[in-house]
Protein backbone atom coordinates (compact mmCIF):
# COMPACT_ATOMS: atom_id res chain seq x y z
CA UNK A 1 0.00 0.00 0.00
CA UNK A 2 1.64 3.22 -0.58
CA UNK A 3 2.24 6.03 1.64
CA UNK A 4 2.13 9.93 1.86
CA UNK A 5 5.06 11.09 3.99
CA UNK A 6 5.12 14.38 5.31
CA UNK A 7 8.91 16.14 6.18
CA UNK A 8 10.36 18.84 7.57
CA UNK A 9 11.40 20.79 4.83
CA UNK A 10 13.53 22.98 7.87
CA UNK A 11 15.62 20.12 8.75
CA UNK A 12 16.88 18.31 5.86
CA UNK A 13 13.49 17.10 4.83
CA UNK A 14 13.43 14.63 8.10
CA UNK A 15 10.31 12.27 7.89
CA UNK A 16 7.88 14.53 10.56
CA UNK A 17 5.02 11.54 9.66
CA UNK A 18 3.32 9.16 7.36
CA UNK A 19 -0.15 8.44 6.34
CA UNK A 20 -1.47 5.74 3.55
CA UNK A 21 -3.08 6.91 0.47
CA UNK A 22 -6.70 6.72 0.29
CA UNK A 23 -7.85 4.61 -2.75
CA UNK A 24 -10.45 6.26 -5.09
CA UNK A 25 -13.16 3.73 -3.56
CA UNK A 26 -12.22 4.52 -0.26
CA UNK A 27 -12.61 8.24 -1.06
CA UNK A 28 -16.32 7.76 -2.80
CA UNK A 29 -17.29 5.88 0.07
CA UNK A 30 -16.11 8.68 2.84
CA UNK A 31 -17.70 11.45 0.49
CA UNK A 32 -21.31 9.21 0.25
CA UNK A 33 -21.03 9.04 4.64
CA UNK A 34 -20.20 12.87 4.61
CA UNK A 35 -23.35 13.58 2.35
CA UNK A 36 -25.39 11.07 4.67
CA UNK A 37 -24.02 12.43 7.71
CA UNK A 38 -24.54 16.19 6.70
CA UNK A 39 -27.91 15.71 5.97
CA UNK A 40 -28.34 14.21 9.67
CA UNK A 41 -25.84 17.60 10.77
CA UNK A 42 -28.61 19.86 9.51
CA UNK A 43 -31.61 18.76 11.38
CA UNK A 44 -30.03 19.67 14.77
CA UNK A 45 -30.26 23.32 14.22
CA UNK A 46 -27.47 25.95 14.95
CA UNK A 47 -27.62 26.01 18.17
CA UNK A 48 -27.24 22.26 18.63
CA UNK A 49 -24.33 22.21 16.26
CA UNK A 50 -22.28 25.50 17.68
CA UNK A 51 -23.19 23.40 21.24
CA UNK A 52 -21.42 20.12 20.01
CA UNK A 53 -18.59 22.25 18.18
CA UNK A 54 -17.61 24.12 21.51
CA UNK A 55 -15.78 21.63 23.13
CA UNK A 56 -13.35 21.86 19.79
CA UNK A 57 -12.03 25.37 21.40
CA UNK A 58 -10.81 23.70 24.60
CA UNK A 59 -9.30 20.76 22.72
CA UNK A 60 -7.32 22.89 20.48
CA UNK A 61 -6.14 25.03 23.47
CA UNK A 62 -4.40 22.31 25.15
CA UNK A 63 -3.07 21.10 22.25
CA UNK A 64 -2.07 24.40 20.42
CA UNK A 65 1.78 23.82 21.12
CA UNK A 66 1.94 20.77 19.95
CA UNK A 67 -0.28 21.68 17.21
CA UNK A 68 1.63 24.54 16.02
CA UNK A 69 4.78 22.48 16.01
CA UNK A 70 3.10 20.20 13.83
CA UNK A 71 2.79 23.06 11.55
CA UNK A 72 6.17 24.42 11.78
CA UNK A 73 7.56 20.91 10.88
CA UNK A 74 5.57 20.19 7.88
CA UNK A 75 5.35 23.33 6.45
CA UNK A 76 8.89 25.10 7.29
CA UNK A 77 7.48 28.13 9.13
CA UNK A 78 8.81 29.84 12.06
CA UNK A 79 7.38 28.48 15.54
CA UNK A 80 5.69 31.96 16.40
CA UNK A 81 3.99 32.14 12.98
CA UNK A 82 2.75 28.50 13.49
CA UNK A 83 1.36 29.88 16.79
CA UNK A 84 0.00 33.00 16.20
CA UNK A 85 -1.83 30.47 13.27
CA UNK A 86 -3.66 28.32 16.27
CA UNK A 87 -4.50 31.56 18.18
CA UNK A 88 -5.89 32.73 14.95
CA UNK A 89 -7.85 29.65 14.19
CA UNK A 90 -9.34 29.44 17.88
CA UNK A 91 -10.81 33.32 17.66
CA UNK A 92 -12.10 32.50 14.45
CA UNK A 93 -13.83 29.68 16.26
CA UNK A 94 -15.32 31.54 19.08
CA UNK A 95 -15.52 34.19 16.69
CA UNK A 96 -18.09 31.66 14.53
CA UNK A 97 -20.02 30.90 17.72
CA UNK A 98 -20.95 33.91 18.80
CA UNK A 99 -21.42 35.24 15.51
CA UNK A 100 -22.61 32.38 13.27
CA UNK A 101 -26.83 32.85 14.21
CA UNK A 102 -26.42 36.76 12.94
CA UNK A 103 -24.22 35.75 9.71
CA UNK A 104 -27.19 32.70 8.91
CA UNK A 105 -30.15 34.00 9.69
CA UNK A 106 -32.34 34.98 6.55
CA UNK A 107 -32.04 37.81 4.88
CA UNK A 108 -34.85 40.19 4.36
CA UNK A 109 -34.16 42.18 0.67
CA UNK A 110 -35.93 45.07 -0.74
CA UNK A 111 -36.67 45.52 -4.43
CA UNK A 112 -39.08 48.00 -6.68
Amino acid sequence: MNKIISTNPGKNYEVVGEVFVTSSREITQKVYAANKAKKQWKVLGLDKRIKLLKPLVGLIEKRKEEIALTITQEMGKPIKESRDDVAWDMSYLKSFFELGAHYLQDEVTYSN
